[in-house]
């Protein structure tokens, strides 16, 4: 995936926490020129990383390339899907040469999918924590975020709520946002 003024743009961002080696190390994005460009050849354990951009830039297939390739590293992952479903996820990851049915299949990943208008921002969050309580992993993916319904201050604060609920085990979050 070639980095462009039109490609998606990352940001991450580490938020004060608690010390724990669990909290060490890179999770590499499976992109080369993106890992490079990032430092230290990927984005800090326990931090979140915030990728934007318009529609059809990538996003999704960004989200996709990190998930592959944590479960390339034998991690686990789960992935919040409240637009798409995870079998529209797997068959796009396909077309640029990403199998991941092949890391369902094998128990490292899973995909939640709810429609952001099925429940209020509350219960997407207590959902959340039950689906990060029954499967344990190490990064999840929250795909698209920002279109969860609600007044945007309740918005807002659910989905820092979110992010910080995943920290506070001191994963990796990914968590995108169209422009």
């Amino acid at each position: 995936m070639p980095l462009s003024c039109d490609s998606p743009a990352a940001h991450a961002a580490a938020l004060p926490g608690p010390a724990s080696s669990r909290a060490d190390g890179i999770i590499a994005t499976g992109v080369v020129g993106l890992d490079a460009m990032l430092g230290p050849c990927g984005f800090h354990r326990g931090s979140s990383a915030r990728i934007s951009g318009a529609a059809g830039t990538g996003k999704s297939m960004l989200a996709a390339s990190i998930i592959d390739a944590a479960c390339r590293r034998g991690e686990r992952c789960m992935a919040f899907m409240f637009e798409e479903s995870g079998a529209l996820i797997i068959r796009n990851a396909h077309s640029i040469g990403l199998d991941l049915d092949m890391h369902v299949s094998s128990g490292r990943l899973r995909f939640e999918a709810a429609r952001p208008s099925l429940f209020g921002v509350e219960t997407h969050l207590a959902r959340m924590h039950r689906d990060l309580d029954q499967f344990p992993q190490e990064v999840v993916v929250i795909d698209p975020a920002p279109t969860l319904c609600g007044p945007a201050g309740a918005l807002q604060a659910t989905l820092l709520r979110m992010i910080d609920l995943v920290k506070a085990r001191h994963h990796g979050v990914l968590h995108h946002a169209a422009q």
